[in-house]
């Protein structure tokens, strides 16, 4: 019986059988845990806790105001400027920002139309997740002061300031945002008692962020006592650096 010969044998199979390793390449050879995975991606993704934005913004105000020792004067006021804000986050999630809003004057009604705050906050990088909607929450404690915000009659205040924000990474460069802010604490020269709640919607494409406030401050004071309020309505549109 002859003996079949190498050109007899069909290789076909082998070779077949080897492709999927081949075509891997040197990868097939480097093995990595779940873990390890998992951290290189987050590794590679960006902060989910960080935020640098540097952009304009412009808000208009409107409201009632103490005017004399107990009359209601109402006005009206748009303003725009530069908007900046910087959060920076360590280990083991305990972090520092700040944040400036500065506008030119514009004869709007609110004095001479000139605004200006300043904050700057402690925050906690209260939780992160990964999975299908990445995101994080953040919470703050800080303090701060703004110029001309509540109308003619109150020029400047100091208030305590907290701070929660949520983000979701719809995906690795489309980010949406949601801030909320209460200032329950406020000295100012005008003996009036007061509150604020502020709301902030952001949405980002790579370095592009836009976004909507709104801000409602109640106030109470004067003599006979009165109770006045201001709405601010706005948005603003920068850099974001994450």
């Amino acid at each position: 019986m002859r003996r079949p010969r190498s050109a007899d044998v069909d290789t076909t199979g082998t070779a077949m059988m080897w492709l999927p390793f081949l075509a891997a390449g040197p990868d097939i050879l480097s093995w990595e845990t779940p873990e390890e995975q998992r951290r290189g991606r987050s590794e590679e993704a960006p902060s989910r806790l960080d935020l640098l934005r540097v952009g304009m913004t412009v808000q208009h105000q409107r409201g009632t105001e103490l005017v004399g020792v107990g009359s209601v004067g109402r006005y009206r006021a748009v303003t725009g400027g530069l908007d900046f804000r910087a959060e920076r986050f360590f280990d083991p999630g305990l972090g520092a920002g700040f944040a400036l809003i500065v506008t030119p004057p514009t004869g709007g009604g609110i004095g001479d139309g000139f605004f200006a705050r300043l904050e700057a906050f402690a925050g906690y990088g209260l939780a992160t997740w990964e999975g299908e909607v990445p995101g994080s929450v953040v919470v703050a404690l800080g303090a701060g002061g703004d110029y001309a915000a509540i109308g003619s009659s109150e020029p400047g205040r100091f208030y305590g300031l907290a701070r929660t924000r949520l983000t979701l990474w719809l995906r690795r460069d489309v980010a949406m945002g949601l801030a909320v802010e209460s200032l329950p604490l406020v000295a100012a020269p005008v003996p009036l008692s007061q509150h604020e709640h502020r709301f902030e919607l952001s949405s980002s494409y790579g370095l592009v962020e836009v976004g909507a406030r709104a801000a409602f401050t109640f106030l109470d004071g004067g003599e006979p006592s009165r109770s006045f309020g201001q709405q601010t309505v706005g948005g603003f549109v920068g850099v974001v650096v994450r």
